[in-house]
């Protein structure tokens, strides 16, 4: 699976029937405290709209990891896990799962070839939509998505972004 600095692209029609015009998110607490409040907005077993295209609680923790290890991974020093920047990150994950348990939400179903096939319900943020290609344009069945700018965990942080040489030869 692609390790990824951002949660992919979003939907800035379906943000911002949500969201109005508030600034996108550039941290991942701001984008969990959005989440948590459209999590309250839209439980149940058949939401009008998802947050999270095709992500389930593990693979959005796993985001959340990555995110982090890439973010303060130093050579030749300890990474430190247990600090209050990444436990708010989880604690937040944590209780939108609580919710979505509670309510009886589950992720939702990819149906079709991509997430823009009609069967599916719109969802604000597309993980891994694009295919992971940075100069390939974001879209599904036609309809252009646009791009989160790469999360950090401290507001005003410089974001560390991963990238991938392939080589033929």
């Amino acid at each position: 699976m692609p390790s990824i600095t951002a949660p992919g692209p979003y939907d800035a029609e379906a943000w911002r029937k949500y969201f109005g015009d508030e600034p996108y998110p550039t941290t991942y607490g701001q984008l969990f405290d959005a989440m948590l409040r459209f999590t309250r907005m839209e439980s149940g077993q058949d939401p009008e709209a998802h947050f999270l295209f095709d992500m389930d609680y593990p693979r959005t923790v796993q985001m959340t990891l990555n995110g982090f290890i890439r973010q303060y991974e130093q050579p030749d020093q300890p990474l430190v896990f247990n600090v209050p920047v990444l436990k708010d990150a989880l604690s937040k994950l944590a209780e939108i799962n609580a919710l979505q348990q509670a309510s009886g939400f589950s992720p939702q179903e990819f149906e079709g070839e991509n997430s823009g096939d009609p069967r599916n319900a719109p969802s604000l943020v597309h993980p891994y939509a694009g295919g992971g290609d940075p100069f390939d344009v974001p879209e599904s069945f036609g309809k252009v998505f646009d791009a989160f700018p790469a999360f950090t965990f401290e507001e005003g942080e410089p974001p560390v972004v991963i990238g991938y040489l392939d080589v033929i030869v």
